[in-house]
C-alpha cells in the first residue's frame, strides 16, 4: 500500500542520533514516500517535500510513472529521461567501454548535432517524423553555403548514430520501439574506382616526406588502412617470415595476417633499425610518438597538389594494391582475405581489372589464334 511517512532526528541516551518515524508532523523532519513499482519492487525513498500536502503530490506523481510503466512496458525514468541526458549518462559512457576508441570519438563528434536538433526532447517523445526533419536539415546545409555542404554518406552515418543510441534506448527499456528503425539511406555514390598508375606513384613520392613516402609504399605493397599503418608496431613485422599482423583493433574487429613481398625488406630495414623497444611504432617522430591520421591526410593531399594528380586520396592505394593483385590472376576471395574483407562484394569495389587485362581477354575471341574447336590444353600436357 503507498503511503507517505515523516522521519525526524532524535537523541538516544547514550548522545547518539538516530532516525525515527515520527507519529505526528514534526517541524524539521523529513518525508519519505513508500510504494511498490511495478516490477513488484518496494520502493521506499525520501523526498525534498516539507509538508505532508508535498509529499502525498510526490506519490501521486511517483504512482502515475509507475502506472504508465505498467501500460507501456518501459522504464519509469523513460517519462523524464531527454536525448541529452540518455547521451551523457548513458550512451557515450557505456561506448567509451565497449567500442574502438575511434568508434567512440566518432560518436562524440555527432553528438552536437543531435543536442541541437531534439535539445531537452525526452527520449519517448522523439518520432520518425523528428528523425527525418534531421536528415532533411542536413542535406539543406550546403543551400546557402557550399562549402558546408554535407556528403550523403556522412548524413547516413548521421542518421545511423541515431538509431544506434534509440536501439540502446530500447535495449534499456527507456522506450518500446525505435522510431529510426528501417529508415531508408540516401543513395551513396561508393563505386569509386580510382588506381594510382606506375607513373602517378614515381611523381608522388618524388613529392611527399621520407616518412609519407615510405608509408605509401608499405601500403601498396600490403593494401593496409591508414589506421592500421599508425598502429603497427615492431612486434607486429615478423621479418622471418616476411608477414605483418594487423590486431583486431580494425574496422570489422577481426585480426589477420598480411604478408608482403621480398621488395619491402629495405624499406623495412629503413623503418626499423636493429636497436629498438618491441613497442617501438613503425611509423613514428623522433620523439617515439605515432603520426596522426590528419599527418597523413594533409601531406598526401600536399603530395598530391606538387605532383600535378587529379582526383586521388590515400586510401586509393588500398585499391590499387587491390587492382594489381587482381591484374595478376589473384582470385577475389584471396584478395578479400588480403583486405580483411568479410564478403567479396566488398572487395569488388577495390579491385579494378585494367583495360589491358580486358583487352587480353576479349582478344581470346580471335578464331586465328584461338580457334574455337580447340581443346582445352590439359595442365600436365608436354
Amino acid at each position: 500500500m503507498a503511503k507517505v511517512f515523516q522521519m525526524s532526528k532524535e537523541q538516544t541516551t547514550d548522545d547518539k542520533i538516530r532516525w525515527v518515524r515520527s507519529k505526528k508532523p514534526v517541524p524539521g523532519g523529513r518525508w519519505f514516500i513508500d510504494y511498490t513499482d511495478y516490477a513488484g519492487k518496494q520502493i521506499r525513498s525520501a523526498t525534498s517535500a516539507s509538508t505532508k500536502k508535498e509529499a502525498l503530490r510526490i506519490l501521486r506523481a511517483r504512482m502515475g510513472e509507475q502506472a504508465r510503466a505498467e501500460a507501456t512496458g518501459v522504464r519509469p525514468q523513460a517519462f523524464t529521461m531527454t536525448l541529452d541526458k540518455f547521451l551523457d549518462e548513458v550512451f557515450l559512457p557505456h561506448a567509451r567501454l565497449t567500442r574502438r576508441p575511434s568508434t567512440a570519438k566518432s560518436y562524440q563528434a555527432y553528438v552536437p548535432f543531435l543536442k541541437d536538433h531534439f535539445e531537452g526532447k525526452l527520449l519517448s517523445a522523439i518520432t520518425r517524423g523528428d528523425v527525418l526533419r534531421l536528415q532533411s536539415l542536413m542535406l539543406r546545409r550546403g543551400e546557402s553555403n557550399p562549402d558546408h555542404k554535407l556528403a550523403p554518406a556522412t548524413i547516413n552515418r548521421l542518421v545511423a548514430f541515431v538509431r544506434t543510441v534509440l536501439y540502446e534506448a530500447v535495449s534499456r527499456e527507456y522506450i518500446d520501439r525505435n522510431p529510426a528503425a528501417r529508415l531508408r539511406m540516401l543513395p551513396e555514390e561508393n563505386t569509386r574506382f580510382r588506381v594510382i598508375s606506375t607513373l602517378e606513384e614515381r611523381k608522388l613520392l618524388e613529392k611527399t616526406p621520407s616518412w609519407l613516402g615510405k608509408a605509401i609504399q608499405v601500403a601498396l605493397l600490403t593494401g593496409l588502412r591508414q589506421g592500421e599503418l599508425l598502429r603497427l608496431r615492431r612486434y607486429d613485422v615478423d621479418r622471418e617470415r616476411r608477414m605483418i599482423h594487423v590486431s583486431s583493433e580494425t574496422k570489422n574487429h577481426h585480426s589477420r595476417v598480411v604478408p608482403y613481398p621480398e621488395s619491402m625488406d629495405p624499406l623495412l630495414a629503413e623503418l626499423l633499425p636493429e636497436e629498438g623497444r618491441l613497442d617501438q611504432f613503425v611509423f613514428a617522430r623522433p620523439d617515439g610518438e605515432a603520426f596522426k591520421r590528419c599527418n597523413i591526410v594533409n601531406g598526401f593531399r600536399k603530395a598530391v597538389q606538387a605532383a600535378q594528380l587529379h582526383d586521388c586520396t590515400f586510401h586509393d592505394t588500398r585499391r590499387t594494391y587491390a587492382s594489381r593483385l587482381v591484374n595478376r590472376g589473384v582470385s577475389l576471395p584471396v584478395i578479400a582475405k588480403l583486405l580483411g574483407h568479410g564478403a567479396t562484394y566488398v572487395t569488388e569495389r577495390y579491385a579494378h581489372v585494367s583495360e589491358g587485362a580486358l583487352g587480353a581477354a576479349v582478344a581470346r575471341l580471335d578464331v586465328s589464334r584461338f580457334p574455337a574447336d580447340a581443346a582445352p590444353v590439359a595442365a600436365d600436357a608436354k
